[in-house]
């Protein structure tokens, strides 16, 4: 149920990457990394993760064997538990059976919704539940044909997408946008078609994705001339106002929120220099006005 996606700089889109590399995407609660927790709240208020079903198996940590247990329920006793043949009964909280289902269909609409008018905005599942063709577009006076890749990129999902892209209509240039890394033994083994990583066309802080569609252009023009990349091509790098709002979300989410921002905001700088400790950390003061003017949006815009 967990995936080996790190993350580095927890924000909404950072979210949404993890939960889109499971396979299957649905989680236990308990294995969703702590950094992430906060955006979990947002991304359910919009549809991209709904409940699930409680686990009906876990794995044992009363013993050295990390056995793979079922769980039961004790009518008697209200508590669902597990047996270990070495540990014996092994009482369980519900809130380590819950779970998350995570609908990849939920980033296709998202990113319909960020692009500009279309000449062909017919969707179209390629792999079912994996890729999608959102439609035809003129991005730097190029027909660009999008198609969006959720979850992990391995050589079956791509072999496949371009196996079907040849019984398409020839187009100005074919992108196929992923939401995870792409490794670099993935080579462009045709000039049509082109990877990018939806980090790189995206921005995100808390609360808020959005598709850079300048970016998105600048990046189709430099496959047109030849280039590999736009200049000054940095992924990823959070500005230090989505970092403290993430790190006094997580905070929020823990409980240890204090109450006044001049406190707050002098632990968030803490958390955040131990945490991350090759960034340049802000001065207390500009995390606090960073926290205030989150909060202040917040009561604006509930």
């Amino acid at each position: 149920m967990a995936n080996d996606v790190s993350v580095r700089h927890p924000n909404l889109l950072e979210a949404v990457r993890w939960l889109a590399a499971g396979s299957p995407t649905v989680f236990a609660i308990a294995n969703i990394p702590l950094q992430l927790l906060p955006f979990i709240d947002k991304l359910t208020a919009l549809g991209a993760v709904q409940p699930g079903e409680s686990l009906s198996v876990v794995t044992c940590h009363g013993c050295d064997i990390d056995h793979i247990a079922e769980v039961e329920f004790d009518p008697t006793t209200q508590r669902s538990f597990h047996f270990c043949p070495e540990a014996g009964r092994i009482d369980l909280d519900d809130k380590c059976l819950a779970t998350l289902c995570f609908d990849p269909l939920w980033v296709v609409h998202w990113l319909i919704g960020e692009l500009p008018p279309g000449q062909d905005r017919d969707t179209c599942a390629v792999i079912p539940s994996r890729a999608w063709c959102v439609g035809e577009f003129i991005l730097d006076a190029e027909v660009t044909r999008l198609t969006l890749l959720v979850g992990a990129v391995d050589e079956e999902a791509l072999s496949t997408i371009a196996d079907i892209m040849r019984s398409w209509p020839i187009v100005d240039v074919e992108v196929v946008i992923t939401t995870s890394f792409i490794g670099s033994r993935f080579a462009q083994t045709d000039p049509r078609v082109r990877l990018l990583e939806l980090r790189r066309i995206t921005t995100a802080d808390a609360e808020v994705m959005t598709l850079d569609i300048n970016r998105l252009k600048q990046w189709v023009g430099c496959w047109t001339r030849g280039a590999k990349r736009p200049k000054h091509d940095v992924p990823g790098r959070p500005s230090q106002k989505s970092r403290s709002i993430a790190i006094y979300g997580a905070r929020r989410h823990r409980g240890e929120s204090l109450l006044g921002p001049t406190l707050e905001a002098k632990a968030i700088r803490a958390e955040w220099q131990r945490c991350f400790p090759s960034d340049i950390v802000p001065t207390q003061r500009t995390i606090e006005r960073h926290i205030q003017e989150h909060r202040r949006n917040r009561t604006d815009n509930p």
